[in-house]
């Protein structure tokens, strides 16, 4: 059918979840020490699967039963199923803002992480890594510019931006999984060929003199400092509501055709007029509960508003068998956000530690940067270049360690790309679709404050054209670059 599996639905949460924020986590530790950062992280995941618990009812309430929002399933229309339309404009706005500013810092950290990779491929021409060769290959080295890079990366990137559903990027959200946890791998090995020596020179294993585990007296700004770190690195809320809709959603609300044969068909509405006349019970049922003062109710009532209005009305058609596979999509819902909570604390604190262990004291903030030369003080963070932010790599077996970890991220932040762009092209299509209207004068759906369909080209079908997910997947990567 058109539904997502839950290993996929994990996948596209961790991934959303643990971007480059994980090269940061061997500084947080330093400065917090292994038990604080640990329990904060966990906290933080807790109050993540928490939370993204709230969005999925959110949804389910305000978006089951009618083919408008199951066909512009965001989380900013959740919002306005809710809130009213001042505020799910207002929700939009702030994923716009929020998703290009990731964008953004997406494409900055691609550029970091392939340009010194190119630039000792083709024999460093300019020095800039401090090793230069006069063998260089001036071609190759053409492709390090930092405009290149990003060029080449969104025309790479570019099926997989335009994707039809959230859910088809699971593959690709695996493998970025994989690939970030082979870093972590890669650190782990340094840390074990460094402990029979002790710490680098110079650098204690902790924060303060009370080792790794717990910070000193007087470290309470570099705790605070870097807690920031460890609360952004769990933000997935924006692809929630897209994979509700993919694991929940019947299949005709994903713009598929429902290829079921007329007698079956019949027999679904015939089923489901049950179904219809339970959720007219239950939206009275929510009106009088309204009447009495409670927002929650009213937001459901005006989210249920159409579910049994007129023949197109899902409430109609839903079968059986179409109750019991939403039901087993809201169970590998749940099951997808608790092993992402899961994951993302197993991910960032064993990043954590691993990054402390190899490097001590001494770890820089983006661990990458500390892989030059471990023994050598005269390579790390300290003595990066200010002006490219490419730290100097050293001839040798730890060169090829860290041109090995950059080559990895570069694929996770690649295929995480994707999953952070969905939600900002889908609110940017919607947008456009309600500008149109607008400017055509043409009147806006019926549907009160409950109405979520900002993206009324989007209505009835589950999905924007691919032409027009084309377009705004180049405009998007073109303004982040």
């Amino acid at each position: 059918g058109g539904r997502t599996s839950a290993w996929g639905a994990t996948a596209n949460l961790l991934i959303a979840a643990a971007g480059a924020g994980v090269l940061a986590y061997p500084f947080a530790t330093q400065a917090q020490g292994v038990v604080l950062n640990v329990v904060a992280t966990a906290t933080c995941a807790a109050i993540n699967a928490f939370t993204l618990s709230i969005v999925a009812v959110a949804a389910h309430e305000a978006h089951w039963g009618g083919a408008g929002a199951l066909g512009s399933a965001t989380y900013e229309a959740t919002i306005g199923a809710w809130l009213g339309r001042v505020w799910r404009r207002v929700a939009a706005g702030s994923v716009l803002l929020g998703s290009l500013g990731a964008l953004t810092g997406f494409l900055v950290i691609m550029c970091d992480l392939v340009q010194p990779i190119v630039l000792v491929a083709a024999g460093d021409c300019d020095g800039r890594l401090g090793s230069a060769s006069p063998g260089c290959n001036a071609a190759l080295a053409f492709f390090a510019q930092r405009w290149v890079v990003a060029a080449v990366f969104g025309i790479l990137m570019l099926p997989l931006t335009a994707a039809r559903r959230l859910s088809s990027l699971s593959h690709s959200s695996l493998l970025a999984a994989a690939s970030v946890a082979v870093v972590t791998l890669v650190l782990a090995l340094q840390a074990g060929r460094l402990a029979p020596r002790g710490p680098p020179a110079g650098r204690r294993l902790g924060a303060s003199d009370q080792g790794p585990w717990l910070p000193g007296q007087g470290d309470g700004w570099s705790v605070l400092s870097t807690l920031p770190i460890i609360v952004f690195a769990l933000g997935n809320h924006l692809q929630l509501v897209p994979l509700w809709r993919d694991m929940v959603a019947p299949e005709e609300a994903l713009g598929g055709e429902d290829k079921r044969p007329a007698s079956a068909l019949r027999n679904a509405e015939d089923g489901a007029s049950d179904a219809g006349q339970a959720l007219a019970g239950r939206r009275d049922s929510l009106s009088s509960e309204g009447a009495s003062g409670d927002c929650a109710a009213r937001g459901a009532v005006s989210g249920l508003d159409g579910f049994d209005a007129g023949p197109a009305g899902h409430a109609r058609r839903l079968s059986p068998a179409d109750v019991q596979a939403a039901e087993a999509g809201a169970r590998g819902l749940t099951v997808a956000r608790l092993g992402a909570a899961a994951l993302c604390t197993l991910l960032y604190c064993s990043t954590g530690l691993v990054g402390l262990l190899a490097f001590g004291s001494k770890v820089c903030g983006d661990v990458l940067r500390s892989m030059g030369s471990p023994g050598n003080p005269a390579v790390g963070c300290e003595h990066g270049s200010a002006s490219d932010g490419v730290a100097p790599v050293q001839p040798g077996e730890w060169a090829a360690w860290n041109m090995a970890a950059k080559g990895l991220m570069a694929i996770h932040i690649a295929l995480a790309f994707p999953v952070i762009h969905f939600p900002c092209r889908e609110t940017l299509l919607e947008a456009a679709a309600w500008a149109t209207r607008a400017w055509a004068r043409r009147p806006v759906p019926a549907g009160g404050a409950g109405d979520s369909s900002i993206g009324g080209a989007a209505e009835g079908r589950g999905t924007h054209g691919l032409r027009a997910r084309l377009v705004v997947a180049v405009l998007l990567t073109g303004v982040c670059a």
